[in-house]
């Protein structure tokens, strides 16, 4: 992948919205009693900042510089000035500079809080007693990435009693009131380079000396960060897009008039002749990052998601998970419906908080170098980016790979996990499974439901051929890497009845998908070069597709009929004991989210009703 990490536009888009100038955007400073003192002042397209040390308030001069090097990182180095003023006088000066309405206070340096606290039992008074004096002076206290400080605490068997009380408080103060944009400027300086500077110019020197203990706190802590993204491809890798896909060279025609041999080569060449001429991949890009998007390290791979918050009160956080040939690009169309759901036919009791990630090996996710990244560990990671965001009550969706990652993290049964949703439902008994895999006739005493859902499973075996390959051998799917062309013909021909409806999309008809849809979600695949890393999911999959798996947390379910396997109430009712909804679609196929979003948004909406 050549195109680069737009940090500065990230930065931009989280604080300074369209069309608003706020005079001031943000403000942090540190505890008096902690290291380091930093003020930061967003507006007007310029940063402003000014850092003291420990031992009282200490101001040091102000200096400028613009969001474009504040967001790479570029900070000042600052003298500092001896004068000490009280807390209620910082305070006073941040409101007069802000106004009261975008006045904020964080706290800042969550490494070296975890640090300080830890070394001295007797500092646990003081953790109180900085959750008393912040409540009396300030509106809104927004305490960035609490899970880092969470765990610290949580490691340190000595120092657990003492400060566990003051976290738990500050947990409950703040809940609720994290916004993308603090949280989007939070991380950025807690991870810059302006904290050593203030350490280096004579902060405490008990907490520069770092015993290998605290070093290893802090190396926790950055493999625990959560780091905005956002992306933007390189023109040359554009160009390079194009140019391939005008060179390809295609097979003559099919010898057959329907698609029992695959993707027809009309079908490839209106492809092509689209994807080279008129599409534009900066379409897509702009909607991708219109939306808050990080990237965390999780059990030694970065995960990349879309993590968007509503504005309404008690929303439910749900993760939506993906599967193959699809991709975050999926669920876009969901975002806006399920987060701010009075702007599209709802109301605010039905709200989301929406986090959607990439899954390992595919979009802006890390790729695994070792094998061991099937669909049980995925289902493990996702629960911890859940905790890591703050979430303690959740529940999750997925369809294709998803449903299968959905099931399992239910089986897992992580402690706070409330309910799944799932559009391609296991429920299949797994002797009827075994049957349809081998390709046997249907068992006998199935009902007329049974025995169509028993012939869409053995058909589906018979017609996933793709499947097999890249179960067995994903690494000989080299052609991915370097036909683009050869790559979207092998990604749209996921299942007959999907392979039809994107043949129409280019035949001008309108269908669930348009043209545009199909090729975001290709030209990601090619951009990020994931097409052989995706594949490698089936490979390290060792459980089956459609079979139940043992849940027996709540779930929902919603039957598409133009999915592969149209199950049966009953199926449901035997695989999911508490089945909490259960309902038949008139239209949508296998990508539901992507080709019938409004109907998905509904589903969600009443599938989870009762776990609010």
């Amino acid at each position: 992948m050549n195109g680069g990490v737009d940090h500065a536009d990230r930065t931009r888009d989280s604080l300074l919205r369209v069309g608003e100038e706020p005079p001031l955007a943000s403000h942090l400073v540190t505890p008096r009693t902690f290291y380091s003192h930093h003020g930061i002042y967003v507006g007007n397209g310029r940063v402003v900042h000014y850092a003291g040390l420990a031992h009282g308030w200490r101001r040091g001069p102000v200096e400028e510089v613009s969001l474009e090097r504040f967001a790479h990182g570029h900070h000042v180095r600052v003298r500092h000035d001896p004068p000490r003023f009280a807390r209620g006088e910082v305070v006073a000066r941040a409101r007069s500079r802000l106004g009261e309405r975008s006045y904020r206070v964080l706290t800042n340096n969550c490494e070296h809080f975890c640090a300080w606290a830890l070394r001295d039992e007797s500092r646990s008074a003081q953790v109180e007693d900085l959750y008393e004096g912040i409540s009396q002076h300030i509106q809104s206290f927004l305490l960035l990435r609490l899970d880092v400080i969470t765990r610290a605490s949580r490691a340190s068997t000595q120092h657990r009693s003492f400060i566990m009380n003051a976290l738990d408080r500050l947990a409950d103060f703040v809940r609720g009131t994290i916004s993308a944009t603090a949280s989007a400027l939070g991380v950025a300086l807690i991870a810059s380079p302006c904290y050593a500077v203030a350490g280096a110019a004579g902060g405490d020197t008990a907490a520069s000396t770092s015993s290998a203990p605290a070093r290893q706190r802090v190396a926790a802590s950055e493999s625990t960060a959560i780091r905005p993204f956002s992306y933007h491809a390189s023109q040359a890798d554009l160009d390079d897009l194009r140019r391939r896909i005008l060179a390809a060279r295609l097979p003559e025609k099919e010898p057959v008039t329907d698609h029992s041999q695959g993707v027809p080569l009309a079908t490839v060449q209106k492809l092509a002749k689209y994807w080279a001429t008129e599409y534009d991949w900066r379409r897509v890009e702009a909607k991708l990052n219109s939306y808050p998007q990080f990237i965390t390290e999780i059990d030694g791979l970065d995960i990349h998601f879309v993590h968007v918050k509503s504005k309404h009160p008690n929303a439910l956080p749900v993760i939506v998970t993906h599967g193959w040939p699809g991709s975050i690009i999926e669920q876009l169309k969901i975002v806006d419906p399920l987060v701010d759901p009075t702007a599209y036919g709802g109301t605010a009791a039905d709200a989301f908080d929406v986090v959607i990630p990439s899954m390992p090996g595919y979009g802006f996710s890390g790729k695994p170098t070792a094998t061991g990244w099937g669909p049980e560990r995925i289902a493990r990671a996702y629960d911890v980016l859940m905790k890591r965001l703050g979430y303690q009550r959740y529940v999750a969706q997925g369809g294709d790979w998803g449903a299968v990652i959905v099931d399992l993290m239910a089986t897992q049964k992580p402690a706070g996990l409330i309910g799944i949703h799932t559009n391609m439902p296991g429920v299949v008994p797994p002797e009827i499974d075994a049957a349809a895999f081998a390709g046997k006739p249907a068992p006998a005493g199935l009902s007329a439901e049974q025995k169509r859902a028993y012939e869409d499973l053995a058909f589906t075996y018979q017609n996933v051929y793709y499947a097999f390959y890249m179960a067995s051998r994903p690494q000989s799917l080299t052609a991915l890497s370097d036909s683009p062309v050869g790559l979207a013909t092998f990604m749209i021909d996921h299942d007959p009845r999907s392979l039809k409806l994107i043949a129409r999309a280019f035949d001008g008809e309108p269908t669930g998908l348009t043209r545009d849809d199909v090729l975001d979600n290709v030209t990601l695949f090619w951009l990020t070069n994931t097409g052989v890393s995706a594949a490698r999911l089936y490979r390290e999959n060792k459980n089956s597709y459609f079979s139940a798996k043992n849940v027996t947390l709540p779930v929902a379910v919603s039957v598409f009929p133009d999915e592969i396997v149209s199950v049966p109430r009953s199926w449901a009712d035997r695989a999911y004991p508490k089945l909490i909804h259960f309902n038949r679609l008139d239209k949508g196929g296998h990508f539901a989210a992507w080709e019938q979003p409004e109907l998905f948004v509904k589903e969600l909406r009443a599938g989870f009703k009762s776990l609010r």
